[in-house]
């Protein structure tokens, strides 16, 4: 069994400071993530770690005209820890390079669970929002909780993987952001995944966060669940083909890896119809969740340590089905409530973890 490794980080200043600084306190977690995705992408899809970087750079330009800052942090990033732009970039594009080359999509199955819950079905008022991080499970050994200082921008707690520079979390504005990655084909010529949610962040309310992830061509699919501390929770279904926004019903939002837009079901395939895991979980979170109007921190704790469908369950565990390194399970838990702006972040699987508490 692989123990949760979790770094915390701290930085500030110019993006090529922060990514400098990012850099060398992540720098062990991030050499582990490298080379984890390495082996991931050549069992995958075949690719060298090379080729892998190869590809990757073919982003560097669509990067640059949307957000050229970011690409100042990667290469920050990458000369803090002592590698290559290129390995920096391709971990940050590792989305796009699963879904351009993947030939065993089934060893990537499993994926996250995410919620909001509005002021109407909380207890004390507040919004909550969270998921489940449901990937890799030798992952679970090279995450980052990064406290990024901006002058310019919003102060971000990030939750990610080491080297990336998008990932879930909230902001000092109480912009919150949540991740279900969906299969949705992919366009060579879009804006990375995680660099849409870097962007997502970096603005100042909830509407901003939707327009700022949704403009521009999006590489893969994936859906976003933004929320505001004031009271907004909206889902943003994005594909390479549109976007659509899924609103909340009885005061959350509720969704795992399958589309739930009409509107782009008629124009995007998508990838996880033909499963089970992500059925098993939206009926089991919907099922926790019927009827709730007094939904609180520690209750959403308990959802997020599910069994049922066990193990494909909320609270996905690993099995003898295949070695250690080529499953997936969930590596982390996170419930955030963007209107205190505070996080809880439990390490590992929930059902056999705590959640520690986080603020920005």
């Amino acid at each position: 069994m692989i123990t949760p490794n979790v770094t915390e980080v701290f930085v500030k200043g110019t993006p090529r400071e922060r990514g400098i600084s990012y850099g060398t306190q992540a720098r062990d977690a991030i050499h582990r993530c490298i080379a984890h995705y390495a082996e991931f992408i050549a069992n995958a899809t075949g690719m060298t770690w090379q080729q892998a970087g190869d590809e990757a750079m073919h982003f560097a330009p669509a990067i640059d005209k949307f957000r050229p800052d970011y690409l100042e942090e990667m290469k920050g990033i990458a000369e803090g820890a002592g590698v290559s732009f290129a390995d920096i970039l391709a971990i940050n594009c590792r989305s796009e390079l699963f879904a351009m080359k993947m030939d065993k999509p089934s060893e990537l199955e499993p994926e996250c669970t995410a919620f909001a819950i509005m002021p109407s079905a909380s207890k004390n008022g507040h919004v909550l929002a969270g998921q489940t991080w449901d990937f890799m499970y030798p992952l679970r050994d090279c995450m980052v909780i990064v406290h990024i200082a901006q002058e310019d921008k919003p102060d971000i707690l990030l939750f990610t993987e080491a080297g990336f520079i998008g990932g879930k979390g909230m902001n000092s504005c109480g912009v919150s952001l949540t991740l279900n990655a969906m299969q949705a084909g992919h366009d060579w010529h879009g804006i990375p995944l995680h660099i849409k949610m870097r962007a997502a962040l970096d603005s100042t309310y909830v509407a901003e966060a939707y327009g700022n992830a949704a403009s521009g061509i999006t590489a893969v699919g994936g859906n976003l669940i933004l929320t505001s501390g004031d009271g907004v929770a909206l889902s943003l279904e994005i594909t390479p083909k549109g976007v659509d926004a899924i609103l909340p019903e009885n005061g959350m939002i509720l969704h795992t890896n399958h589309m739930l837009s009409g509107m782009l079901l008629n124009k995007v395939a998508d990838g996880y119809r033909p499963r089970g895991s992500t059925f098993v979980r939206l009926t089991r979170l919907r099922e926790r969740m019927r009827g709730k109007n007094d939904v609180d921190v520690e209750y959403m704790m308990s959802v997020l340590r599910d069994q049922g469908g066990y193990p494909n369950s909320i609270d996905v565990h690993i099995t003898d089905k295949l070695p250690e390194n080529r499953q997936g399970a969930t590596n982390y838990g996170l419930i955030m409530d963007t209107t205190d702006k505070v996080a809880w972040f439990c390490a590992g699987n929930p059902s056999e973890g705590e959640f520690k508490e986080y603020r920005i």
